[in-house]
């Protein structure tokens, strides 16, 4: 089995379990990373727990390291793709209101931007996970600045949109339904 890709990369978290990373590596043809590794936006990481029974797990690099963390470290307005579709304008941070968080990528882009924004995430499994990046967000200085500016909600957006617009009106509510990858040069 072959995975041609520059996201991934396979690493181990101590010196015994490195010849499995190795070999794992080399059978889907991806690259072998020591950690800490930015460079990709995934790792599947051979860590041992505390059992001390092996085990593969896929690791995210979060908001600091990979494509978003690039990203997030550019910062320029003009040229975000995302800063252009939500209206994003010189002087203005707009309250944008993500109701399809997921794993929280746009939002992070758009917080590093300036602007605060609610994280909306039915799916009790992902908003824990986003709940675990957005706290080591917050314990890294690089990316601590935009998570500040980010609050996570669980639950049905519409539930979540109905109690905003009581209290506070975001100005922007963002909605990205995920469609799958492609590799053509239309975007979906």
């Amino acid at each position: 089995m072959m995975i041609s890709s520059t996201i991934i990369a396979v690493a181990a978290d101590n010196a015994a379990l490195k010849p499995r990373a190795d070999e794992l590596a080399m059978e889907l043809d991806l690259p072998r990373c020591e950690l800490p590794c930015g460079k990709y936006s995934h790792i599947l990481i051979y860590s041992c727990s505390a059992s001390l029974t092996a085990r593969l797990e896929l690791r995210s690099t979060d908001f600091v390291g990979g494509t978003l963390g690039f990203r997030s470290r550019q910062g320029n307005r003009t040229k975000e793709p995302l800063a252009r579709a939500i209206g994003l304008k010189a002087g203005t941070l707009p309250t944008v209101l993500d109701a399809t968080a997921g794993l929280g990528r746009d939002a992070f882009i758009l917080a590093t931007l300036g602007c605060r924004v609610i994280l909306v995430e039915r799916s009790p499994l992902v908003a824990a996970l986003l709940r675990d990046g957005l706290a080591r967000a917050l314990a890294d200085d690089n990316a601590r600045a935009a998570a500040e500016r980010m609050q996570l909600h669980g639950g049905d957006a519409v539930t979540i949109m109905e109690r905003y617009v009581e209290h506070e009106r975001p100005d922007v509510i963002y909605l990205d339904p995920m469609y799958p990858h492609r590799s053509k040069s239309a975007l979906v």
